[in-house]
């Protein structure tokens, strides 16, 4: 999406190829952030069965502070480029102020994962219908008009925090009792995620509906089974272990193929343009990129400090 976002930036008609990768990324929208939060709702319960202070502090540590730093970092380097290219004659110091609310580019999921596993914990115990239902309500009727009060808010904030809490919740409910693993292995949940997934496709493509979009939600959780499904099956074969290290260090992935993209894409674009070219180099520096970071800190101990707070050990050292 990114590297499609940033070789795309005037907006011009750039051929068929582009169109398409463009609808694909439109296709996809409402499930992208929405299994992230699932999946990360799938750890809570893990997570408390360490006891409650390591777990507030893993997610400080893992959560908060990566949060922090990046959301800093990010604003370091769009307040850069404004002053260096675009002759920008002041700060736009109003920016920091996003970081507490959570408004930020590319960091905002951060902030929203830390509240959710701060809160559910509390609501694990409790009914959780009237929960969803308040959620689903809110995201739906939360008038948007009300967010333009918030720092470097320009979107309905509110409404999609409360829309992505819902999958976090039934991630973290759903490890209860064994039922995710009952509901994947049924045939009928999979003839029904097959259904759900096609409902959306279908809105998506002929109603361009907002990828948050309260409709959504049912349809979408539904056809998470199907990902499940497919994951449980093929997770272990050899030709999954590249998505598998993918998964395993998807913060980096995450954190550090954007501002790479955003850097070297402002200066390739100088020099081949827009278009597919650029688009193919930037999906490939997507991937390269953040690979060589994690060999690095692999190496490199100190460097784990930019996505945690603590140094981790080396592998040569864990193999001495």
């Amino acid at each position: 999406m990114h590297a499609h976002a940033n070789s795309t930036l005037a907006g011009v008609d750039h051929g068929a190829t582009m169109k398409a990768i463009d609808q694909i990324n439109k296709l996809i929208a409402p499930f992208r952030m929405e299994l992230l939060f699932f999946l990360s709702g799938l750890l809570v319960n893990k997570g408390l069965n360490k006891g409650r202070t390591i777990y507030n502090i893993g997610k400080i540590k893992y959560i908060l502070f990566p949060f922090l730093l990046w959301s800093l970092f990010i604003f370091l380097l769009k307040e850069g480029k404004s002053i260096i290219f675009n002759h920008a004659t002041a700060v736009n110091w109003y920016y920091l102020v996003s970081i507490p609310v959570g408004s930020t580019d590319l960091t905002w999921f951060l902030h929203n994962i830390f509240i959710f596993y701060m809160i559910t914990p509390a609501l694990l115990s409790s009914k959780p219908i009237p929960i969803l239902l308040t959620c689903l309500l809110v995201s739906y009727f939360f008038p948007h008009e009300w967010h333009i009060g918030l720092p470097g808010v320009n979107y309905p904030f509110i409404n999609n925090l409360f829309y992505f809490f819902i999958f976090f919740y039934i991630g973290a409910l759903s490890q209860n009792n064994g039922l995710i693993n009952r509901i994947i292995t049924c045939n009928t949940a999979g003839i029904l995620s097959f259904i759900s997934t096609a409902i959306v496709f279908t809105i998506t493509w002929q109603l361009e509906k907002e990828p948050t979009w309260p409709i959504y939600a049912p349809f979408v959780l539904c056809s998470f089974i199907l990902i499940l499904r497919a994951a449980k099956t093929i997770g272990n074969k050899p030709y999954f272990k590249p998505l598998n290290f993918m998964g395993v260090n998807s913060l980096i992935f995450y954190l550090v193929h954007f501002p790479a993209q955003v850097v070297i894409g402002y200066f390739l674009c100088k020099i081949i343009g827009e278009g597919p070219i650029l688009f193919a180099i930037l999906l490939c520096l997507g991937i390269g990129i953040p690979i060589t970071v994690i060999a690095l800190k692999n190496r490199i101990p100190f460097l784990s400090l930019a996505f945690s707070a603590e140094i981790k050990k080396s592998k040569s050292q864990h193999s001495a």
